[in-house]
């Protein structure tokens, strides 16, 4: 059955409101990608940035480009369920392609167990540099300009895998609350998160997102 025009308001501010309220910490994207919205589509603005909406008889959904993480692009995805049964939604059902080539899109378990790969191998390193670094100073060695010199590139280095670690701590956590993870919608729900894909080239992209038979295709260029 067809949406009534109220039916379709209330779900845009509903679709909206959870896509502020998930993804405080997605911040616009810096690439000046202009939306290309469709004829059942329209556009809105959200912290700068424009989002595309697209309404189907049984879902709307709406999709902006997010802040790359993790060396990965992203985009913010909100969806309300009209229709009369439970939907399941997951970054599996979104399909992305840039200048006819397709993107990978990758689970946020996937993301999230690299993600921490990184932070623990940066851990690891710091760790090891430390002891090295120990050792040379319990040696008498920082009398050695040339000694005292490496001790001081070690510990530069450390400091800067500490920060490494660190950001990707923050990174890791701020995926865990926005990140697009399987949920099932029922009838009148909604909800929204990010999807993370290959990291983006140059070029116009596609994004297609399907909700049961409701299919729903983007485009953002240049």
């Amino acid at each position: 059955m067809k949406p009534s025009i109220r039916s379709i308001r209330k779900h845009l501010v509903l679709v909206a409101s959870a896509t502020a309220l998930a993804l405080a910490c997605a911040t616009a994207p810096k690439p000046s990608l202009v939306a290309r919205p469709s004829a059942n589509q329209q556009v809105i603005y959200e912290d700068g940035a424009e989002k595309i909406i697209s309404m189907r008889p049984g879902s709307i959904v709406s999709l902006r480009v997010g802040e790359p993480t993790a060396g990965r692009s992203a985009f913010v995805l909100g969806v309300a369920n009209q229709m009369s049964y439970p939907v399941v939604i997951a970054p599996e059902m979104v399909t992305v392609f840039q200048s006819g080539r397709s993107l990978r899109v990758f689970p946020y378990e996937e993301v999230a167990r690299l993600e921490r790969e990184k932070r623990d191998r940066d851990v690891m390193v710091k760790t090891l540099l430390g002891g090295l670094s120990a050792g040379m100073s319990m040696g008498g060695y920082s009398s050695n300009l040339s000694l005292a010199s490496a001790q001081n590139s070690l510990q530069g280095v450390q400091q800067a895998l500490s920060m490494s670690a660190s950001q990707r701590e923050t990174t890791l956590k701020e995926m865990a609350s926005t990140a697009l993870k399987k949920n099932t919608l029922f009838p009148t729900q909604q909800a929204a998160g990010v999807v993370y894909a290959e990291k983006l080239g140059v070029g116009p992209i596609q994004v297609r997102v399907q909700i049961s038979e409701d299919i729903h295709d983007f485009e953002f260029g240049l």
